[in-house]
């Protein structure tokens, strides 16, 4: 018999977890007018909002990359983080921690036009910082996080 502190049992409920999950998120965004008429906007032909709202809350976003060509640590540089999601990456969240760990700043990402990219601006001089660890948070309209952390 599998115990609770067993990582794989854990995983297993986690997993079983997940299709209930969804399907309360998409019974709800069914329910819901508004958002009834994004997923319906949004769905394939022969899919309904709630089979839309389903597959969203299914899958969460992906971080494709963090691009770093324009950071140099100093206030006002650009850090650009590229995600994606089956449907629509809602924000992306920024965070820079010292190498102690210490939460230094964070914030929200600029959405550009080709609604992939989304651009975090540096609010203080790190470049004397050394070890960094910087931490994007992709989040779609389910609320599913993705976090891509990265050492500099």
């Amino acid at each position: 018999m599998k115990h609770l502190t067993n990582a794989g049992f854990l995983q297993e409920i986690k997993h079983n977890q997940k299709p209930k999950r969804c399907l309360l998120y998409a019974r709800a965004a069914a329910r819901d007018p508004v958002t009834r008429k994004y997923y319906k906007a949004l769905a394939k032909r022969r899919q309904t909002a709630f089979n839309a709202a389903f597959i969203d809350a299914y899958y969460p976003p992906r971080i494709i990359g963090v691009v770093l060509d324009y950071f140099s640590g100093r206030m006002g540089d650009p850090i650009i983080i590229r995600a994606t999601d089956c449907f629509k990456v809602k924000e992306v969240q920024f965070e820079i921690y010292s190498s102690g760990g210490s939460l230094i700043e964070k914030g929200i990402c600029c959405r550009q036009k080709n609604q992939k990219d989304f651009i975090y601006t540096v609010q203080k001089e790190l470049f004397r910082l050394p070890g960094l660890r910087l931490k994007a948070i992709a989040i779609d309209i389910p609320m599913n996080k993705t976090c891509v952390e990265r050492r500099i």
